[in-house]
């Protein structure tokens, strides 16, 4: 231990440089255990997750209040405020309400403080509430990381891949190169055969749609089922919020809209033979040819639907989101023309006669192959881009199931481009051949053959690689899973008096967390026969305290879940047991989630100059101490403990005795130990000062936090940090008002949480030689 760190220079931690992004999580109810003036009920309430974000938070009090004393704060998980101008108390001064901003997902916290006119007493609280989901098809945040997709989820994605893959693939694949061929290529039975062709192209498109319509029903379906469980309401409610909002009104509007008016535009005759009377054109275009090109143009904003409930739309920045687009493009019309290649136009190529197969297929095939190439490279291109964006390393492919997803996906397409490869390579090159001939020659049927069975392969393929997608669709990416991760449970042991309490809190984060406290006596036995209550104040922030009784689960044990931790910054948690018959006893713990995960503060961080001018007076008023004892608890991350009773007397002297453990003087440079036998003398090569007090030195990050009693005393909270090289400590202080004396501190740091309480300020104190001097250490 450095006893450096509890006379005013902290225990130095390395301290992990990845940046914590917040989760969204369900709140606990937080009301005050005053009995005047309290909060009745909110609106928004607590403990409940929203489906449409609320214009405003209405507070209504048990007592009429002071408007000109009450203040209502709304913040985000960083801590910033989201409320509006325009507070408003109703006419009998029980109601409260103010105008919030337009508001994304996650969690939100309400504080409150008010003056109640019945008993003039100031009485403050907060609580929480989630604003969940908003997108059909998107995954939705809970409580950490987001859910894993259901497979009948990942289904319905599939259904919407494969029906906007057939509808764009088929309509580019059908107007660009068979119409024009068939036109120009089949002289006799030209206008019979692709009138056929276009009659099972307008049955494939029609199961598309259907396909396309049934998964996008499907998936908002199951959308508003996650809902509904989470907020606890009905399923019409939910159903009729997701549809509603954006962007998930454009986003089906789209995606069903549009196939609906492809099909309705494929009723008309197959364009290439029909007749082009001069009086249905328009200058040098044609009718057909414009709803042609129209067609195609509605075809590509079908991608747009998918896109608007994607990773990508939930970025600010505009080029992921137009790399999606282009990503779902690109594969759409490869998968869907290598679909109509196998189920639409085979059937037509087996039915002609061996001339026109061969100067058809040759004609066909290079074209489609000039298509496909541009199209992959599209594909692997943005592909890239997108696995750049969401996967931070080649550590996440393994450890995210996002990550595990693009590997499969990854390894169905590397046999999807051999077999590509093939056609274009060997296959094309033969089949034009054929075309440049003009005529049959004995191999081609077989050529044919061989070159539909490898598309059906591609199509196969494809298909397996569209599952992969929707899976990735709908996964949280790595990049997220990473920034909204937990740092892990973290266990934090505590004694007081005759008891001892555990607190283990999982998964340790800003959101939901599961509170769970070991109860036992001295003598290591469970304690059961208690009442306990957990109590959380933000120290970096004013806000309040919210407390709820926890639930007793038997042989110790006492539980409390909700998401009472819901902004970044230190928390104080203070556990009250009471026993029938005795004293109740304040288990205190000092935590900060992502702490370890923050990157070092930079020297512009703002501060607060009214927190560092009293922190620097409270140095001062410290430093004119002669004697002070403090009490030290201090534990790791894993449920061990110390605790140690110091003694300080000036100018260079300090006492301690850890329980259980070793007893210590020093005095100046000379150090006298001993644990349990004679006492031990060794020389240090600095020297010991009392009192050397620098918090204030040590920091230029100080922010005021809340007032609180401390022993009866009114103190200030000030939060700071302190920096030595790469290795800083969170610290709080409550300063006394009137002394500015320091009554108690508390650091957070790697596997360091310590809890440290002054007392018997200039008492009479003596710290002398031990008896006999001690024998040299060794």
């Amino acid at each position: 231990m450095k006893w450096a760190c509890v006379v005013g220079t902290p225990a130095q931690g390395k301290i992990l440089t990845v940046l914590v992004a917040v989760t969204a999580a369900m709140a606990g109810a937080a009301v005050p255990a005053m009995a005047h003036a309290t909060l009745e009920r909110s609106d928004p309430p607590a403990n409940r997750l929203l489906l449409k974000p609320p214009a405003e938070v209405v507070l209504h009090f048990s007592e009429p209040v002071d408007p000109q004393r009450t203040e209502i704060k709304v913040l985000d998980q960083e801590g910033r405020r989201v409320d509006r101008p325009g507070f408003q108390a109703s006419s009998d001064r029980r109601r409260a309400r103010v105008p919030v901003q337009s508001l994304g997902p996650g969690i939100y916290t309400v504080t409150w403080r008010t003056l109640s006119i019945v008993d003039h007493h100031t009485y403050e609280g907060f609580f929480t509430f989630t604003l969940g989901p908003i997108r059909p098809g998107a995954f939705s945040l809970q409580a950490g990381v987001p859910s894993e997709p259901w497979p009948a989820e990942v289904a319905a994605r599939w259904l919407v891949f494969m029906g906007a893959a057939v509808l764009i693939g088929g309509l580019v694949v059908d107007r660009f190169f068979v119409s024009s061929l068939a036109s120009t290529q089949l002289v006799e039975a030209g206008e019979a055969w692709l009138t056929a062709v276009h009659r099972r192209w307008r049955i494939a498109a029609g199961l598309a749609a259907a396909a396309a319509a049934a998964g996008t029903t499907a998936e908002l379906t199951f959308q508003a089922v996650r809902t509904a469980a989470a907020a606890g309401g009905g399923f019409g409610t939910a159903l009729a919020s997701l549809a509603g909002g954006e962007p998930a009104r454009t986003s089906l509007l789209l995606r069903i809209a549009i196939p609906i008016v492809l099909l309705v535009s494929l009723r008309r005759p197959a364009p290439g033979l029909t007749p082009r009377p001069a009086a249905r054109a328009v200058g040098r275009v044609s009718l057909p040819a414009m709803l042609g090109l129209s067609q195609l143009l509605l075809a590509a904003l079908l991608p747009l639907g998918i896109t608007l409930t994607s990773h990508a739309a939930a970025t600010p920045a505009l080029l992921p989101f137009l790399a999606d687009w282009l990503h779902l493009l690109s594969a759409a019309v490869w998968v869907g023309g290598l679909i109509f290649l196998a189920a639409v136009l085979e059937p037509g190529v087996r039915s002609m006669d061996a001339d026109d197969r061969a100067r058809f297929l040759g004609s066909l095939v290079p074209r489609f192959s000039n298509l496909a190439v541009a199209s992959v490279a599209v594909l692997v291109a943005t592909g890239a881009y997108a696995a750049w964006v969401n996967i931070p390393g080649l550590e996440s492919v393994r450890t995210t199931a996002y990550g595990r997803a693009l590997a499969i996906k990854i390894a169905l397409l590397l046999p999807l481009l051999g077999i590509a490869a093939v056609n274009l390579g060997v296959m094309r090159p033969r089949l034009a051949t054929l075309a440049r001939r003009g005529v049959a020659v004995p191999g081609s049927l077989p050529l044919a053959q061989r070159f539909f069975r490898l598309v059906h392969w591609e199509a196969g393929l494809a298909a397996l690689v569209l599952v992969a997608a929707g899976a990735l669709a709908l996964l949280p990416t790595a990049r997220q899973v990473q920034a909204l991760a937990p740092s892990g449970t973290v266990t934090l042991a505590r004694p007081v008096g005759d008891l001892e309490g555990v607190v283990r809190i999982d998964p340790y984060q800003v959101g939901e967390n599961v509170f769970e406290l070991r109860l036992q006596s001295g003598q290591g036995l469970p304690v059961s026969d208690a009442r306990v209550r957990f109590a959380f104040r933000p120290l970096a922030v004013p806000m309040g305290t919210a407390a709820a009784d926890a639930v007793p689960r038997g042989d110790g044990r006492f539980t409390l879940r909700g998401a009472y931790i819901s902004t970044r910054g230190p928390w104080l948690i203070t556990v009250t047991v009471r026993r029938r018959g005795m004293e109740d006893r304040d288990l205190l713990y000092v935590v900060e989630p992502g702490w370890e995960r923050t990157p070092v503060p930079s020297t512009t961080s703002p501060t607060d100059a009214t927190a560092m001018a009293l922190l620097r007076q409270a140095d001062a008023a410290m430093n004119r101490l002669r004697t002070l004892r403090q009490r030290e608890d201090l534990a790791d991350d894993s449920g061990n403990h110390v605790t140690t009773l110091l003694e300080f007397a000036a100018p260079n002297a300090l006492r301690f005795r850890v329980l259980g453990g070793m007893e210590a003087i020093i005095i100046g440079d000379v150090h006298f130990s001993r644990e349990g036998g004679a006492w031990q003398r060794s020389q240090s090569p600095s020297s010991l000062t009392f009192p050397n007090f620098a918090y204030g030195e040590s920091t230029r990050h100080a922010t005021l936090g809340p007032r609180e009693l401390v022993d009866g005393a009114r103190t200030q909270v000030v939060v700071f940090t302190v920096t030595l090289a790469r290795a800083s400590a969170r610290y709080a202080v409550w300063i006394e008002e009137k002394s500015h004396r320091i009554l108690r501190v508390a650091m957070v740091a790697p596997a360091h949480y310590m809890i440290s309480h002054n007392y018997d300020f200039d008492a009479p104190l003596q710290i002398q030689v031990p008896p006999g001097g001690g024998n040299p250490g060794k």
